[in-house]
C-alpha cells in the first residue's frame, strides 16, 4: 500500500478515497468499533501528503457486476435481519434485498434496542472520535451513502 501511495503521489494525484464499511468495522458487535486498518491508511496518506475522502458505507459490498470482493452487513445485523426480514426492502413480487435496512424501520429500535438511526449516528461519532487530530487536514471530505 505504501509503494501505491507513493506513485500516486508522484503522479500528482491530490489524495484517495476509501469506504469505510459498515460491515468492516462494528463486525464484532454492536458499538464494537475497529478502525484499526483506517487508522494505518490515514497514518500512510499523512506520511505521502495525500488527502483522504472517506465514504461512510452503510451497504453490503459484493454480488453486483463488477465487485471482486464480499463485505456483509454485520453479523449481529444479519442476525436481526433473520428474526425479522422485514427490515430489508421488498419488491412487490416479494424478493427480499438484504444488502441494506430499510428505510422504513430508521426509527424503529429494532437492531439490539437501537434504531438504525442511532446505530449510524453511533458508527459515526465514533469515527470522530478516532479520527478527530486528522479531520481538515488528512481527511478532507466525509460522504454518507444513503441506500434507497
Amino acid at each position: 500500500m505504501n509503494v501505491s501511495l507513493m506513485a500516486l503521489k508522484s503522479s500528482a494525484a491530490e489524495g484517495v478515497m476509501v469506504d469505510a464499511w459498515w460491515g468492516l468495522v462494528e463486525k464484532q458487535g454492536p458499538l464494537k468499533y475497529n478502525w484499526e486498518g483506517y487508522a494505518e491508511l490515514v497514518k500512510m496518506c499523512q506520511e505521502h501528503a495525500l488527502k483522504l475522502q472517506v465514504v461512510m458505507s452503510f451497504h453490503h459490498c459484493g454480488g453486483n457486476v463488477g465487485d471482486s470482493c464480499s463485505i456483509p452487513l454485520p453479523p449481529w445485523v444479519l442476525e436481526e435481519i433473520s428474526k425479522n426480514p422485514d427490515l430489508v426492502y421488498t419488491d412487490r413480487s416479494g424478493r427480499r434485498n438484504p444488502e441494506y435496512i430499510t428505510l422504513g424501520c430508521d426509527q424503529l429500535p429494532l437492531l439490539k434496542g437501537r434504531t438504525p438511526i442511532q446505530v449510524y449516528t453511533d458508527y459515526m461519532r465514533s469515527f470522530k472520535e478516532r479520527f478527530n487530530d486528522y479531520l481538515g487536514n488528512v481527511i478532507v471530505v466525509i460522504l454518507l451513502l444513503c441506500n434507497f
